[in-house]
């Protein structure tokens, strides 16, 4: 299991998965974030909720930890993703 926190903008990658953190935001109390997954077959972009997991064939389970946006510019917003490899 690989945990990462990254600025809205930028490309980290975690366990050989490079993932786009197109938009990062909380509105009207709900934590969101836009992803790119950037897998070898294609790019995938999704939208997940604070807590919600994701299965990404290859890699395992990608999870939205967190995302704080309430920081003032010039800073961006961050998510923390979690991702948990699957079973052999």
């Amino acid at each position: 299991m690989s945990t990462i926190t990254a600025e809205q903008g930028s490309q980290p990658t975690i366990d050989e998965l490079t993932i786009g953190i197109i938009d990062a935001a909380t509105r009207a109390g709900v934590s969101k974030a836009r992803l790119l997954l950037r897998l070898p077959t294609g790019d995938i972009a999704v939208t997940m909720t604070t807590g919600e997991s994701r299965a990404v064939e290859g890699y395992g389970i990608l999870t939205l930890d967190d995302v704080v946006a309430d920081q003032p510019a010039p800073s961006r917003p961050t998510v923390s993703l979690t991702l948990t490899p699957e079973a052999p």
